[in-house]
């Protein structure tokens, strides 16, 4: 079904991609990504996420936790109309897509030339996860496969690192101790779920477990840890729902005795 959706759609969003302001916007993002992988792949992926989200998704976000599910289509009628609903709003959603990737790609380069100057010694452990978070949410791909509710979020958990950057200079101590707070609930995840965090490994991950791997409420905690960052390391930006590291711990033993 994708496969006909591309066919017929494809043409559209390449034609939008190459009008000259539109143009000028995607040439930006490309000299943003280009440490990351080629501008053609970018494209590529821009073009594969906006078909699944406009013909695929329902109407509306899914709320955290609740795994997304497609309307069926069963005839050619229905195929149609999805079909003509997607192409009425594929340049507005192009144009989101443009401008949240833009924010998230700026921060990432920013923390980027940030940790590459001499660091504290009493920051290197901060720095050292810095740089492994940044590998986990900015990865060749991590356009199509990062899930559309979190994908929108990476603006946010770019501008939470740069935030918690600043501080940690003025106050090594405080960061560290919010650190612990962090990897109470963290490292337990990576300790079980290590395939979880390196998304070029994520498809033998479920070769290997696809029962708990594919569990809806797995990714969410995957991703309401980068939430819990945000509220421990940059108060100022908005998480999506309350999260402490308490709350945290509750939900895991939740989720480990699901899981079993």
């Amino acid at each position: 079904l994708y496969r006909l959706f591309y066919l017929q759609i494809s043409k559209n969003i390449f034609q939008l991609l190459g009008q000259p302001k539109l143009q000028l916007k995607i040439q930006k993002i490309c000299l943003l990504y280009v440490s990351l992988d080629k501008c053609k792949q970018l494209q590529d992926d821009i073009v594969s996420r906006l078909i699944r989200e406009l013909c695929f998704k329902k109407p509306g976000f899914k709320e955290p936790g609740h795994k997304e599910h497609n309307h069926l289509i069963y005839t050619q009628k229905e195929f149609e109309a999805r079909l003509n609903d997607a192409k009425t709003n594929i340049s507005a959603a192009l144009d989101e897509h443009i401008k949240y990737l833009q924010s998230a790609l700026e921060s990432y380069l920013h923390i980027k030339k940030m940790i590459k100057i001499n660091v504290p010694v009493n920051l290197i452990h901060s720095y050292q996860q810095i740089k492994e978070q940044l590998e986990q949410l900015f990865y060749p791909g991590f356009v199509s496969k990062t899930p559309l509710f979190w994908l929108r979020r990476l603006p946010a958990y770019a501008k939470a690192i740069e935030i918690r950057l600043k501080k940690s200079e003025n106050d090594p101590r405080k960061d560290q101790l919010l650190n612990s707070e962090f990897e109470s609930i963290h490292q337990p995840m990576v300790d079980r779920y290590p395939l979880f965090f390196k998304q070029k490994n994520f498809k033998q991950a479920i070769e290997i477990d696809k029962t708990r791997y594919l569990e809806p409420s797995l990714e969410e905690f995957r991703w309401l840890l980068e939430e819990l960052r945000v509220s421990l390391f940059a108060q100022e930006i908005k998480t999506i729902q309350s999260v402490s590291v308490p709350r945290l711990k509750k939900k895991w033993h939740e989720i480990n005795t699901l899981l079993g």
